[in-house]
């Protein structure tokens, strides 16, 4: 993307930030296209404030469009503007910024198929024009320090547009200029084409036109029946020989401050010599420019030296100061465009300040030459087609060239500003350039300019319009153009059009005070009036353009615009018109209510020939804008409320500004007796509605009173009733059913938004309230072993599936009595079960599922017999007491642990069992071994104190009468052992000893018991026959009986101990 590109995308960026809310198109209709009256001319306001747009210039595109060049927003840019109504504000279709300020508008002749606007920031926006629309464009910008002074779109002879700018860089223009060049470019084709002082090798420049002074340029305008284009072929290029400036500063010395203040227009005399100083002098004089600054021209020698003597004399004519400068062609290598020289510091401000131009006139070497040109190939190159055969003076400004389509003759025209002449010189159109036929100059005074100027298409007339307002029609003859009328506007001309194929030679003059429409034959006729004036116009006027066949006029001011359509009807018919008559008028509309009543929001729609506008009421009324005289309207009124009918009136504006009503709708109609104003009465409205409330579960069935709005207002109040029969007004209101007060809880309250515009019928079904059930279904012993069906009945039925206790169940249910079963999947797990519940606040149900309950037969086992009684316990939960050797228990589906527990007072005799698991699906028998405790019991078997080994120890359970171990003693007549909690009987036997028992012996704890034995009387003589055989023996037997005697003695003492 180049960098103009970039910039310009920046740029539009900024551009529609700024315009955004301004540009917001009307919301709701449509705008469809006016179908304009095509017998009568008229003309209406355009408001361009709530656009954003403060114009500059306006150029008309077709007879529906306009462009605006100016401030949009806060930048310059151009909007092309569709009129679409009178009625509505335009539709922007296109929007174009710019950096700079626009400095001139430019269109391709008529038809307009091209248009272009330049600015002094050197911008040229092109835009091609298809049918009105911009279908393309084409931004250039060809320096930022460029004006663009004038601006031309010429066809070349395939019908191309080339792009002709004349510029002026670095500085205001001067006279002769000496800073102007001449582009031009293709709006299909890349490159620049550039003739001027200084061109360079970057672009390519007319054959035999380099570093030249350019003055000017005018390509052929050619004028036929049905429009007028310029010619790209045959373009005049006026311009200098090329000349050097010398600059320099003139000031003051203000010797209280020191300061060097600037002198404009301080005029400097000039005295150039050739050569050697003794050949002919030059003398010329030139104006320092507002800020100072003198630019004195001097012509390129290339062989000879100038010698150049500057003088500023006084207000008495004394010479204040003088400077002499040398011009050497020999110490430049390049000719320079300027050289600078030191400041002129002048002892007095009093200085001489005459017009140069007045005083000595153009130098000769300032003589202006015409060279034609053809700009077909451009930008690659022109070639020159030869010269005139005249001169232009050097003062000569504002050239023109132009010629008829069925004229063998092309006129230029251009204006001598030292004389005070407008010249009108006749040419042949030569394949060597152009030839002075003939020429004529008028005096029309020194401090004019030429505006703008044209002919027709046999070129019997040349149009000239003046800057100071005047428009001088000349007729061609033998020996070439007179004078024939004069007009005077009455203020400075902008633009003069002439109108091809239009009956009686017709131009538009449009000047700073308006626009006016002639006819030259049979004589000056001005069409528009407006009170004392001769012209249309409208205050505060900036700009305006007429299309080239008169069928649209605009005129802009800083606030909006005139568009004027069918002018042409009034050339036709020579009819001369006053803008009061014809323009548009605003018509206000007021609206009143009903009653009085002041209700917002009312909506005017405007039906027009072809399309509608809306309006909105500012209070009761509103204004109908550009209202068109003889046109015929109908004003549709929608109310902004029910109860008020819609109403509609057709009405038209005459010639007079008088109101007429041609018929209304469903209001009433006055029309005051000032313009221009209306007045509509609007109307009630009523119809009956037969009310039917539902109950959404019951039907016509109320299950708690409610009451009845509309819009708010009570109608009916604690009603069972079903059906409701009353009358409302026409419009969309809202139909509320509530609950009564206290049965807030049973329904929601239900709004119907109708639209009542007949009698009708309506339902409205109330929704019951509803609230959150939450149901957590749970095993009575925690989790479920089995899936589950939660089914809730009442006004709405669910089913779900439970299959482990988790997350609660939320249900959002309406208000009602609900029933709550649960189904098992499996009945030999869980029992059915129902509840009912009425739901009319939030609930939090836990639903216990029961399981079902089996038989458990349970038999306690003891080996010894059951002697105690017990508790049974099932996973830690005791389901029975009191439990001797059997019992029989119901139990839940299920896994237990079962355990015996003794009960108090047993738990000396019994363990608690080891824990059972079981399984109970159904009737089931378990057995339960009861653990008695253990005691120790030890016996010690002595003779008396004598321990007896080997004596058998016998003990039975008294319980069960059964034997139940046999022990032996140690040799310490010891047995040791455990035995179950009971009652035993314990017997000791030996050989030598009479038998012994305890007959009961309770065990309950710790047992220690002694058994003494007695020796048989056998075993007691066996003991003593060793005593007897050693009384046989004396010393055997004392031996004996003293060792009897001990025996004895120890015996007595142990019986003691026991």
């Amino acid at each position: 993307m180049s960098t103009g590109r970039l910039y310009l995308a920046c740029l539009l960026g900024l551009f529609l930030v700024v315009v955004a809310l301004p540009l917001a198109l009307p919301q709701g209709i449509v705008p469809a296209a006016f179908i304009e009256p095509g017998d009568r001319v008229y003309g209406f306001k355009v408001d361009l404030v709530n656009l954003g747009i403060v114009p500059k210039y306006v150029s008309i595109v077709d007879e529906s469009r306009v462009a605006v060049i100016g401030l949009i927003g806060e930048v310059y840019g151009v909007a092309v503007l569709r009129m679409v109504s009178p009625h509505v504000d335009p539709l922007i279709e296109d929007l174009y910024p710019l950096t700079g300020i626009p400095t001139y508008v430019a269109k391709d002749g008529y038809p307009v198929t091209r248009m272009a606007v330049g600015t002094d920031k050197g911008e040229v926006l092109l835009f091609k024009v298809d049918r009105g629309r911009i279908t393309k464009h084409l931004y250039l910008v060809l320096g930022a320090d460029f004006y663009v002074d004038k601006l031309y779109l010429a066809k070349d002879p395939a019908g191309n547009v080339k792009i002709v700018a004349l510029t002026v860089e670095g500085g205001s223009r001067g006279y002769p200029c000496l800073n102007c060049y001449v582009y031009v470019l293709d709006e299909e084709a890349q490159g620049i084409l550039r003739i001027g002082p200084k061109v360079g090798k970057a672009t390519p420049t007319c054959e035999g036109l380099k570093n030249i002074q350019v003055q000017d340029v005018a390509p052929l305008v050619v004028y036929a029946p049905d429009g007028f284009y310029w010619d790209a072929s045959n373009v005049l290029v006026a311009h200098i020989p090329q000349v050097i400036s010398l600059v320099f500063n003139v000031t003051y010395l203000n010797e209280t401050t020191g300061e060097l203040i600037p002198l404009p227009a301080t005029l400097v005399e000039v005295s150039l010599a050739y050569g050697d100083l003794k050949e002919t002098r030059v003398v010329y004089g030139v104006n320092a420019d507002e800020k100072g600054v003198a630019r004195v021209p001097i012509p390129v020698e290339q062989d000879r030296k100038l010698t150049i003597n500057l003088t500023i004399r006084n207000l008495e004519g004394s010479v204040v100061w003088n400077y002499t400068f040398v011009y050497d062609p020999q110490q430049y290598v390049e000719v320079p465009s300027e050289i600078p020289l030191p400041t002129a510091v002048l002892p007095t401000s009093n200085v001489d300040r005459r017009p140069a131009m007045k005083i000595y006139g153009m130098p000769p070497f300032l003589a202006v030459k015409l060279d034609l040109v053809d700009m077909t190939y451009a930008p690659f190159g022109c070639p020159r087609k030869g010269s005139a055969d005249f001169y232009l003076t050097p003062s000569a400004v504002d050239i023109a060239f132009m010629r008829g389509r069925d004229d063998i003759k092309a006129s230029v025209t251009y204006m001598d500003t030292t004389e005070g002449l407008l010249n009108v010189v006749t040419t042949s159109l030569l394949p060597s350039g152009i030839s002075k036929i003939n020429a004529v100059d008028d005096y029309v005074g020194s401090n004019v300019r030429i505006t703008a100027s044209g002919t027709y298409s046999n070129g019997n007339y040349v149009i000239i319009g003046l800057s100071d307002g005047r428009l001088r029609i000349y007729v061609s003859g033998e020996n070439g153009y007179r004078l024939r009328n004069i007009y005077t506007m009455g203020s400075p001309l902008v633009n003069l059009v002439t109108i091809p194929g239009v009956e009686g030679y017709t131009y538009v003059a449009i000047s700073a005070s308006g626009i006016q429409v002639f006819k030259v034959e049979p004589y000056p006729l001005p069409v528009y009036r407006n009170l004392a004036s001769l012209y249309l116009s409208m205050p505060g006027y900036i700009h305006g353009d007429v299309s080239a066949n008169i069928k649209a006029v605009s005129l802009a001011d800083q606030h909006g615009m005139i568009v004027v359509k069918n002018s042409d009807i009034a050339v036709k018919n020579g009819l001369v018109l006053t803008m009061d008559r014809f323009m548009a008028k605003d018509v206000e509309l007021a609206v009143n209510m009903p009653r009085g009543e002041e209700v917002g929001g009312t909506l005017v729609v405007l039906n027009y020939p072809g399309g509608s506008a809306e309006y909105r009421l500012q209070g009761n009324s509103t204004t109908l804008k550009n209202i068109i005289p003889g046109v015929e309207y109908t004003v549709n009124i929608y109310s902004p409320v029910p109860y008020v009918y819609n109403g509609s009136l057709t009405f038209t504006l005459s010639d007079t500004m008088k109101v007429s009503v041609q018929g209304y709708r469903n209001v009433t109609v006055e029309v005051p007796q000032a313009c221009c104003k209306l007045v509509a009465n609007m109307l009630y409205k009523e119809f009956t509605v037969k009310l039917r409330i539902l109950d959404e579960i019951s039907g016509v069935k109320l299950i708690a009173p409610v009451d009845i709005y509309v819009d708010g207002k009570e109608l009916v109040k604690a009603t069972n009733r079903s059906e409701h029969v009353f009358g409302v007004l026409w419009g969309e209101h809202v139909i509320t059913v509530s609950p009564s007060k206290g049965f807030e809880g049973v329904y929601q309250v239900s709004e119907v938004p109708v639209i009542v515009n007949d009698n009708m019928e309506l339902n409205v079904r109330i929704t019951r309230a509803a609230y959150y059930m939450i149901i957590k279904v749970a095993d009575v012993y925690g989790e479920l072993i089995s899936p589950v069906d939660l089914v809730v009945e009442g006004p709405e039925s669910v089913t779900k599936t439970v299959e482990s206790t988790g997350l609660p169940i939320q249900l959002l249910l309406p208000y009602g009595e609900y029933s709550l079963k649960i189904i098992p999947h499996n009945t030999s797990i869980y029992i059915p079960y129902t509840m009912t519940l009425l739901l009319d606040s939030p609930r939090s149900v836990v639903v216990t599922v029961q399981r079902v309950s089996y038989k458990l037969n349970v038999n306690v086992i003891d080996r010894f017999g059951v002697v105690g009684r017990f508790e049974l316990y099932a996973n830690e939960t005791k389901i029975a007491e009191n439990v001797g050797e059997r019992i029989t228990v119901e139990i839940p589906y299920g896994s237990y642990v079962l355990k015996l527990v003794p009960v108090p007072g047993w738990d000396k005799a019994y363990d608690a069992s080891k824990p059972l698991t079981i399984t109970v699906t159904n009737d089931t028998s378990v057995t339960i071994y009861a653990n008695r405790k253990s005691y120790r019991l030890r016996v010690v078997v002595v003779e008396e104190e004598k321990p007896v080994g080997n004596a058998i120890v016998y003990i039975y359970s008294l319980d069960i009468g059964d034997l139940i171990t046999i022990l032996t003693t140690d040799i310490s007549g010891t047995i040791e052992t455990n035995l179950p909690y009971g009652n035993y009987k314990v017997v000791v036997e030996h050989g030598q000893y009479i038998r012994e028992e305890i007959p009961v012996l309770a065990v309950d704890k710790d047992i220690n018991r002694i058994v003494a034995l007695r020796p048989t009387v056998l075993t007691i003589l066996w003991r003593y026959v060793p005593v007897i055989a050693v009384l046989i023996g004396v010393g055997v037997g004392t031996y004996i009986a003293m060792r009897v005697r001990t025996i004895i003695a120890r015996r007595l003492v142990e019986e003691e101990m026991f």
